[in-house]
């Protein structure tokens, strides 16, 4: 079936300008993601993650490529003694290709009362035919394509992204779980050189998405419009160099916390959507005791001399966020930390860093947890500070 007009539209323009590296090893994904439904407690619901790698952290899930997905965080906001959350994206799927390789086993798990997030549409792009042969139709409408692909000579019927989304939809219905449907996270792209305006999705995959929602009549959370905003306060240079890893699309571990947040308070303002009462109350983590004088500035010292901690410590232990979070307009941070003091990371895993002040990094698996982190410079992190301080309004004192 074609178009009004007869012919079936090209897929949409590759504008991400990133090399997509991420195996798409369907044997690994298996091992590494939950069998659907594993994590369910009891008769607790079950809140499942459908997407790609902006949502999962690489292949193994596990950090070793410096890019973390939101998926990840999102556990942090639920009560876990109510409801659990199960990341099943994996890097390079688009709506095609996880409706045809992942959503059958996804599916098998769902029961009456679970959830269902589908973030879908970054890899929507390139051929239908060649290469990943992952793209599909632009739009919502009933168009299709029988291709065949050009490697393999496997023929496949190709469907426009509204149906894909229609299809995961209905599959959730029928098991009596609640399908939700958000918009893509945003990517380090801005409208032009000089612009303050993060570039959205509000044209295509956005748009199809709430459309499909709102056809469906289903919840519509616009993620993209979520952490847009607050990109859009954060500066370009925090956001370049804080929010994403190696491109423009990949979050770091700081962006993919912000965007699991802001999939929280999503879900938090959905009027009606009763997936909000699983969630953690809001909480602000601010510094203790602060007694302010007025509407005059407080003065705010961090760091220590040479028994440490680190700005790297300071920031990674959480004691930085707390006061982020107390600042405001006017205040003064006053950073004092002795740049000789760098243990070995076999000696303080949570304290080492790179030397110098440049904008390296490395992604070390730390010896005694055995996580994935990447570690970046003395000077990446005092810098972090400072960016911190402005976004905030407050003056950087070094």
């Amino acid at each position: 079936m074609v178009n009004a007009s007869g012919v079936v539209p090209g897929p949409v323009k590759d504008v991400n300008g990133v090399v997509d590296n991420t195996p798409d090893s369907l044997d690994v994904a298996r091992m590494a993601r939950p069998v659907a439904g594993s994590t369910r407690v009891g008769d607790n619901p079950v809140l499942f993650l459908v997407g790609n790698s902006t949502m999962r952290t690489g292949t193994l899930g596990n950090g070793n490529s410096g890019q973390w997905g939101w998926g990840y965080f999102m556990p942090d906001h639920f009560d876990r003694s109510k409801i659990t959350v199960e990341n099943h994206a994996l890097g390079g799927m688009s709506s095609r290709t996880f409706y045809n390789k992942l959503w059958a086993d996804v599916v098998k798990g769902i029961r009456p009362g679970d959830w269902v997030i589908i973030e879908l549409g970054h890899n929507d792009n390139g051929p239908y035919d060649s290469g990943r042969a992952r793209a599909s139709i632009p739009g919502i409408g009933n168009d299709s394509l029988c291709v065949t692909i050009q490697e393999t000579g496997v023929q496949e019927k190709v469907y426009t992204f509204g149906e894909y989304m229609r299809r995961m939809i209905g599959d959730v219905k029928s098991r009596g779980g609640n399908p939700i449907l958000f918009s893509l996270t945003p990517r380090n792209a801005w409208d032009d050189a000089d612009s303050t305006v993060i570039t959205r999705v509000n044209g295509t995959y956005g748009l199809w998405s709430s459309q499909v929602a709102e056809a469906e009549q289903i919840p519509f959370i616009d993620l993209n419009d979520i952490t847009a905003v607050k990109y859009e306060r954060f500066g370009k240079e925090k956001v370049k160099s804080q929010m994403f890893y190696r491109d423009r699309i990949h979050t770091s571990e700081y962006g993919a916390r912000i965007n699991a947040e802001s999939a929280a308070e999503g879900i938090r303002a959905c009027k009606g959507l009763a997936l909000a009462q699983y969630l953690l109350p809001e909480r602000v983590d601010t510094v203790p005791g602060i007694v302010r004088a007025g509407d005059g500035p407080t003065v705010f010292v961090v760091g220590r001399g040479a028994d440490g901690p680190t700005p790297r410590a300071f920031i990674e232990s959480g004691k930085w966020e707390r006061v982020y979070n107390s600042l405001r307009p006017g205040d003064k941070v006053c950073i004092r930390f002795d740049e000789a003091y760098n243990p070995d990371i076999d000696t303080d895993e949570n304290s080492f860093m790179l030397p110098g002040h440049g904008d390296e990094s490395k992604v070390y698996k730390l010896p005694r947890s055995g996580r994935y982190r990447v570690v970046y410079t003395y000077g990446w992190y005092i810098r972090k500070l400072v960016q911190d301080c402005a976004e905030r309004g407050a003056e950087a004192d070094l």
